[in-house]
Order: structure tokens, then sequence, then C-alpha cells
């Protein structure tokens, strides 16, 4: 929140030369002899921005993904507006970011690599304005970074950082046949062949819960809220909307939390 003239009295500072006289507060300065002037803080509309990773992978084949995560972003926005923020969603794949105006028009999961770790701006009109108030990253996370510095820099340019990780039951628990398995790259289309090792499932679980923690742990550490969503059905904006209930990132009276 900024500084104004709304009628929530802040705090006092001394009087500067050119300050409008009527701010000045005579009773304060008849107790401590000094010449200050009220300060008041700002009507400010809070400001929510829902950035939506639009790489291949969120939307898997055979699985629910990109419906539940295009229901979680939905629901997002609209606990926002419920809860009278200003809202913007921002769809984002390798590509150029993208405001969406409303999310029946999105384009579908067709950027091809991650979404990036830096976070660009969108330019004039672009964005949900300045002063930022809350982002709400919708993403897998299936990309490899540093967990830290992505979280440092989503949340570099807003007051508060939500981070949703959506994904399927097997992003976290595959499932592999015997002999010879393929296995495409969703994001590049790069076709491989393996033939699964003994206990190699348990070694791929183990990595994908280390993956998960190490994502928790950076958001932990920086300040941010994070939660893990997996889609094993289709999930709608009700069940959605309990999920993030349940882990803190909305609240039941205000929408946003």
């Amino acid at each position: 929140m900024g500084r104004g003239e709304s009628a929530e009295f802040v705090e006092h500072r001394d009087y500067a030369p050119g300050d409008d006289l009527r701010r000045i507060d005579w009773q304060a300065m008849a107790r401590s002899d000094r010449l200050v002037v009220r300060q008041f803080r700002d009507e400010v509309t809070p400001t929510l921005e829902v950035r939506l990773d639009a790489s291949r992978s969120m939307d898997l084949g055979g699985t629910a993904k990109g419906v539940s995560a295009l229901a979680c972003a939905a629901c997002l926005a609209e606990a926002g507006r419920a809860g009278g923020f200003g809202v913007g969603v921002v769809s984002a794949g390798s590509g150029a970011a993208e405001r969406v105006d409303r999310l029946e028009s999105f384009a579908g999961f067709e950027g091809r690599g991650a979404m990036p770790i830096e976070i660009e701006g969108l330019g004039e009109g672009g964005g949900v304005g300045r002063g930022l108030g809350v982002r709400a990253v919708v993403s897998d996370l299936l990309f490899s970074c540093e967990p830290a510095a992505a979280v440092a820099s989503w949340g570099r340019s807003c007051g508060r950082l939500v981070v949703v990780r959506l994904v399927a039951l097997s992003d976290v628990d595959p499932r592999m046949g015997r002999g010879v398995v393929r296995l495409r790259d969703r994001e590049t289309g790069r076709l491989i062949e393996v033939v699964p090792e003994a206990g190699v499932l348990g070694r791929v679980r183990e990595r994908a819960r280390v993956h998960a923690e190490s994502w928790r742990s950076a958001c932990a550490a920086a300040g941010a809220r994070f939660i893990e969503i997996v889609a094993g059905d289709a999930l709608d904006a009700g069940m959605i909307a309990r999920l993030l209930v349940r882990g803190g990132v909305l609240s039941t009276g205000s929408g946003a939390g």
C-alpha cells in the first residue's frame, strides 16, 4: 500500500517546505513543540497476477493435467475478483509472455521448452498494473533450474508469491511395462528407448520426491506459499478451491489468501 490522502492515518513526519498546511497536526505540535504533518494510507486496489505455465508438459497426453491446470488458474482468478483484487492472467511458455483476457480464449499448451525463470514485463497495459500485490504461478515445475533462483525472480516484483505445482499422477509415480520402453520428451518431441533396470522405478519416484521438496524448501526460505496438487482425474473449480483452501493459498472468507 502507498500513502496519500485517504482517511486512514498512518504516522506523523516533520514538516517540509511545500507541504499542504491543512495536513499540519497543530495538537501534536503543541505537545511536542515540533511542526509535523499527518500522513495517510492510499486507497489502492490490491492486484493479483495468475501466471500459467503454457509449456507442452502441462498438457500431458492421456491425463487430466491440462484441464486441471486451467481450472486452477480460473479458480485463483475468480477468488481474486471475489476478494476485491484487480486480476490479470498471463500465459508464459518459452516464448513471449501473453496476457489472457479470458481463459476460454487460451491458445493452448503449445510453447516449446519450459517456462522461463526470469519474469518478463508485458509492456504498457499488458500486466495488472504497478505495485503488484500477489503473483500466483501455476506450473508442473518440471524444468532444470535452481529453484531458489526461480523463486527469487518470480517474487521480485510482487508483495507475495504463491507457487502451485500442478502435476499428473504419472509425473510423480510413473509406471513402466517390461521390455523396451519408448519415452518422448513432451517439450522437445525427442524419442528415446530404454530398458528399465531393476529398481529404476523406485529411483525415479525418489528423484521426483526430492525435486518437489527442493521447490518446497526454496519457497519456504523466500517466504512464498507452496502447494502441490496431483491431478489423477480431472479436477473442477470446486475441487481445486477446496485444495487451495486446505493448502492455505485461499481463505474461505475473503477469496485470495
